[in-house]
């Protein structure tokens, strides 16, 4: 047998005793068991190697945060889950969840000194890998201990999660001191066994947890019940974002707590489906209110305000819009605001082939009523008789938008419910635009009126000719930004 063990190649036939068998078996086990070991401590040392080994901990948190947003695809600060580190490596399993967490947190915020702390909550998973209880309980105890230990340093509260994730707020007493706290967003959702209103049960009375908040001024609500639970300081809030559609049934309460927001500037609501009240509203710092309704409720809340120094409106509606209800009331808006508007907002999600040019007639009367608007957003079908509206007329000399310098048409649509056709963006575009400086002998024609400087076209397809939206991208002095809608978008999870 030696002679074998010592051949590289073998090619003849072999004979073997027993007791030779037996003993190649036993080298061949030996032999396995010192490969073991020495992949063991291969993998040691290319562990010991591994460059997140040495990289510090807060970095590697922001690159986890940088790829949660990313997968957000969101323009806000991403939020840091509670179990991102669950399906990764055993390192970080060790730095985010349990106890280690809270060590790890503890100690960065203590590092941070006097710098303020934004945080970003996410409790809120379709799918867990261990009971839910479990993991909402390890959510609340990580909330109450930061906003306990160190509520006075936070600056911006982002929570979202299922109600009794929200406990650890609410249990805050009125008199708790958020010295630094300047935002809060709350995002809430219901789940069979965890609902709003056994939050609410749990809360008669309004808590006021936010009364020991002097620089607060920014609140983001998903649910009006909470806006009403919580009592945020009204008083001293700028900016004001939460949805009716959920949790609000009382239109009065609702201008009840818009009649105590004298210093709000931005106001962003989502009306419920019915929405009407003969109340008014003065609010005389507004600067920028949108709107989101489905069916008759944005000419309902335009009812009941007054906005005078209003700069930006934006009017999100989706079908059985009453027209000249809404018409009405914009223009009974406008007598009582005399608002300068500069920047108008109109999402349509679906416009019927049969009430294009009634919606179209419709559309140019509220732009006759903010002659001052530079900049207009569209979303909408019907876009041909619309351009075509927008088309100014050298011989009339009278412009609809005279002011008009930034124009944007979004949509997201098939061929056959309106698509612009290119020569009629064309005409609409060089009726608004001239060259920097040009002596062309139609000074006279265009007195009053702006020139266009910039169009953006997202989310659809000019059909009829790529050349004209070629030709327009070369005007001198004006700036197209085009993105067609691609027949095909596969899904990527980032």
């Amino acid at each position: 047998m030696e002679q074998y063990l010592s051949q590289s190649r073998i090619e003849d036939p072999i004979w073997l005793e027993p007791n030779e068998i037996s003993f190649l078996r036993m080298r061949i086990s030996e032999e396995e068991a010192l490969k073991d070991a020495k992949l063991v401590e291969i993998a040691s040392l290319r562990n010991i190697l591994a460059p997140v080994r040495r990289i510090p901990l807060e970095i590697l948190t922001e690159i986890f945060e940088l790829v949660l947003g990313n997968r957000h695809l969101e323009k806000r600060p991403p939020m840091l889950p509670l179990d991102f580190g669950r399906h990764y490596a055993f390192h970080w399993k060790k730095v985010v969840l349990g106890q280690e967490l809270i060590l790890w947190v503890e100690d960065w915020i203590i590092r941070s000194q006097m710098v303020p702390l934004d945080l970003y909550l996410d409790f809120y998973f379709e799918g867990y890998d261990e009971p839910r209880d479990v993991f909402t309980a390890r959510g609340k105890q990580f909330l109450e201990y930061i906003l306990t230990q160190f509520g006075h340093k936070v600056r911006s509260l982002n929570v979202t999660g299922h109600p009794s994730s929200f406990l650890p707020i609410l249990h805050l007493s009125p008199s708790f001191s958020l010295l630094s706290l300047e935002e809060i967003s709350l995002t809430i959702f219901d789940n069979e066994d965890d609902t709003i209103e056994a939050l609410v049960n749990l809360c008669p009375r309004k808590i006021g947890v936010f009364l020991g908040a002097p620089k607060l001024r920014q609140v983001e609500l998903n649910n009006a019940s909470l806006l009403e639970l919580l009592a945020p300081p009204t008083a001293q809030l700028n900016s004001l974002k939460f949805s009716t559609d959920n949790g609000f049934e009382d239109p009065a309460m609702f201008v009840g707590i818009l009649l105590q927001c004298k210093q709000l500037v931005n106001l962003e609501i989502d009306l419920p489906s019915k929405f009407s009240t003969q109340l008014f509203v003065l609010l005389p710092r507004l600067r920028s209110l949108k709107i989101y309704c489905s069916r008759d409720s944005a000419g309902s809340i335009l009812r009941c305000v007054t906005t005078p120094v209003l700069e930006q409106l934006s009017l999100c509606y989706q079908t059985n819009q009453n027209w000249n209800s809404l018409l009405a009331d914009v223009t009974a808006f406008q007598q009582r605001s005399s608002t300068a508007l500069s920047s108008l907002d109109l999402h349509i999600s679906s416009w019927c082939s049969h009430e294009v040019e009634i919606i179209t007639e419709k559309v140019v009367g509220i732009f006759s009523l903010f002659p001052a608007i530079q900049s207009l957003e569209i979303d909408s079908s019907g876009m041909d008789l619309l351009l075509r509206a927008m088309t100014c007329n050298s011989i009339q000399g009278q412009h609809i938008l005279p002011n008009l310098k930034d124009l944007v048409l979004f949509g997201n649509y098939s061929r056959d419910q309106g698509y612009p056709s290119v020569s009629g963006l064309k005409s609409m575009i060089l009726s608004r635009w001239w060259p920097e400086g040009s002596d062309d002998g139609l000074a006279s024609t265009r007195r009053g009126l702006s020139r266009l400087q910039k169009v953006t076209l997202r989310g659809f397809q000019i059909w009829d000719s790529a050349e004209g939206i070629a030709y327009i991208s070369t005007l001198p002095g004006l700036v197209l930004d085009y993105w067609p809608v691609r027949s095909i978008v596969p899904y990527m999870d980032i």
